[in-house]
């Protein structure tokens, strides 16, 4: 119990230490906050209805269908998107190999023509 009221009393002696910090870091660190998770909450929403790209103007008003949407994605074998998903997925992961080990590559080359004595 001592341990903890003892870090408890450092971060409040920190925050009145950086006060003014924090005030002027704090309308910042908000808008953030909700400049990236208001889209990414209605991503997710938006996930849930019934909608496609001729329909997504009646975003109001289309039909919540639920995890319908991933069930096709990941498991319906005549859904037109899974064979997409598949494709883009393998597409990713092949990407992600080449473009890792390709940087990590020329930068030892780099470095070690850096090394070097001139």
């Amino acid at each position: 119990m001592a341990k903890t009221r003892k870090i408890i009393n450092n971060i409040v002696g920190t925050y009145h230490k950086y006060r003014l910090a924090s005030i002027f870091v704090t309308p910042a660190v908000i808008c953030l906050i909700l400049l990236h998770l208001l889209p990414l909450l209605q991503g997710i929403w938006m996930s849930l209805l019934q909608m496609d790209q001729f329909t997504i103007s009646e975003y109001l008003g289309a039909p919540f269908v639920g995890w319908k949407n991933y069930y096709d994605v990941l498991f319906n074998s005549s859904s037109p998107v899974r064979l997409g998903f598949i494709s883009a997925v393998r597409n990713t992961i092949f990407y992600a190999i080449i473009v890792t080990f390709g940087t990590l590559s020329i930068g030892m080359i780099v470095a070690q023509m850096l090394n070097r004595q001139f």
